[in-house]
């Protein structure tokens, strides 16, 4: 799929920086996008484990 996005410069090229040469953007994206959906479903099911609130009077 192909998307265009407007990236912040100053975050794109450090992960450029930390992921070294030979790792190409589409790589550095596609690690975004995995780390980005493992920490929403950690969060989700952090949320789903928590006790349930008490009711506001």
């Amino acid at each position: 799929m192909e998307v265009e996005v407007e990236i912040d410069d100053d975050l794109f090229e450090a992960a450029r920086e930390l992921a070294g040469p030979g790792v190409d953007d589409t790589e550095i994206l596609h690690e975004a996008l995995r780390i980005f959906i493992e920490a929403q479903m950690n969060k989700r099911h952090m949320e789903m484990q928590s006790p349930p609130s008490p009711p506001s009077e």
